[in-house]
């Protein structure tokens, strides 16, 4: 594994995880983002993404991501706006056809100029070599 990003936003180990788990960061998507461990299965991919959506941690995103996971990270040169994600809704995690693929049905809200909007999805990952993309 490469070395461990750092967050833009930071949470003590015992924050409540952004993710919405009720678990606190420490003990839910802490280590997926430092690094410690592998998200266990693809919910747990989602709520990390989720997590580093939060905390801005552009390397996680890039890693998780099986686009990008293969090329090196650049960190983006320019000044863009980020949205503030507020909270994760998990609807449903299905398994695929295939034990090594599984669906992650969500809808991540965000706050919009001070109103709250949704993204809702039905996302899917693959694992492959014992990592969930």
């Amino acid at each position: 594994m490469s070395a461990p990003s750092t967050p833009s936003i930071a949470l003590t180990a015992e924050s409540p995880c952004p993710c919405g788990s009720g678990r606190t960061f420490g003990e839910c998507c802490q280590p997926i983002l430092k690094q410690e461990r592998l998200a266990a299965t693809a919910e747990e991919l989602m709520r990390s993404r989720f997590t580093a959506h939060v905390l801005l941690d552009h390397q996680h995103l890039h890693r998780t991501y099986l686009t990008t996971s293969r090329r090196p990270f650049v960190a983006d040169a320019e000044d863009v706006a980020e949205l503030k994600w507020t909270r994760l809704v998990i609807h449903a995690h299905e398994p695929g056809a295939k034990p090594d693929l599984a669906f992650v049905d969500f809808t991540a809200y965000f706050d919009d100029q001070g109103t709250e909007q949704a993204l809702h999805e039905k996302s899917e990952f693959a694992r492959i070599d014992g990592t969930w993309y």
